[in-house]
């Protein structure tokens, strides 16, 4: 496990280990939150883009839920998510 990857998400699924086939538009502050590893995107799709989710912790420092909260709008500006991953044509 890298350590810009303290809670154990799956590589891809944090910022900077993937790229961006459509990157989100919505405002820079979800991209930015991607890459600053506080805002995760899943390797599942709904309606062909990627699904987005955050980790929350409780007082404790503990996982509040351990497969996160998905979130579909921006938390900043409102706007529907629409973002995709890039994936390797080889692996399907």
């Amino acid at each position: 496990m890298s350590s810009n990857n303290k809670l154990g998400m799956n590589h891809d699924h944090v910022g900077g280990h993937f790229k961006w086939e459509i990157e989100p538009k919505c405002c820079s502050m979800l991209k930015d939150a991607v890459d600053e590893q506080f805002v995760f995107v899943s390797n599942f799709t709904d309606e062909k883009f990627n699904q987005f989710y955050i980790m929350p912790l409780m007082a404790n420092g503990e996982l509040f839920r351990s497969d996160g909260l998905p979130i579909h709008n921006c938390p900043w500006c409102g706007e529907k998510i629409r973002a995709r991953k890039l994936y390797d044509s080889a692996k399907g």
